[in-house]
């Protein structure tokens, strides 16, 4: 069954300006076949709309407490947990991480690689040479013209060149690359898993 590998390692850079190293937790997520205890259709059968509202109000908090969902959903604090406990063990909820400004942390760019590979063949050992370079922060196997398309953070443009030239595009199996610099992130937000009308529905049911 197709499904997806994540791996959880900590990213480790270093400032010689201020000399501080930073170490956090991201997330690299890849396209791999794997089997999971519940398919995809018994996870949906098995989510009514409390579940699905939960999910939404962490998405956009983590941390709002059990007592507040539950006094939003009207249901109890006990409630909220057992339906999280629930969501974990079916693996809808893998974990939770934490959002940082990193342009706060002295990391101002923010680039786009797409990657060209040789050989198809080729792609296992780089996704793991891209795992040691701190920078990478995900990297996907797409279609199209790139065989993978990776995001990186960087302190500044000179950071992103010492990175491609030094690192990234010296990874056998690579081809050539081509990057794209962001001027600005106009929209982060997660999936929308159950609509404000499907919401407002479920208040007003609960009032009655």
């Amino acid at each position: 069954m197709s499904g997806s590998k994540v791996l959880n390692r900590k990213l480790r850079t270093e400032d010689p300006t201020f000399g501080f190293k930073l170490s956090m937790k991201v997330m690299l997520c890849l396209s791999c076949h794997c089997s999971i205890k519940f398919s995809f259709q018994q996870i949906i059968m098995k989510l009514d709309k409390t579940d699905l509202s939960i999910i939404s109000m962490m998405l956009e908090d983590a941390k709002t407490s059990y007592a507040d969902i539950g006094k939003e959903l009207h249901v109890s604090g006990g409630t909220v947990h057992v339906r999280l406990k629930k969501l974990s063990e079916m693996g809808v909820i893998t974990g939770s991480k934490l959002k940082v400004d990193y342009t706060k942390l002295g990391y101002d760019v923010i680039a786009f690689v797409g990657i060209f590979l040789e050989k198809s063949q080729y792609y296992s050992q780089v996704i793991d040479s891209l795992d040691q370079i701190p920078e990478v922060i995900s990297a996907h196997y797409t279609t199209g013209n790139y065989s993978i398309f990776a995001r990186l953070i960087c302190r500044d443009t000179d950071h992103l060149r010492e990175v491609l030239s030094t690192k990234v595009q010296q990874i056998e199996g690579i081809q050539r690359t081509e990057t794209f610099i962001s001027l600005d992130e106009s929209i982060n937000r997660p999936p929308t898993v159950i609509s404000k009308e499907e919401k407002a529905t479920k208040k007003k049911r609960k009032k009655k």
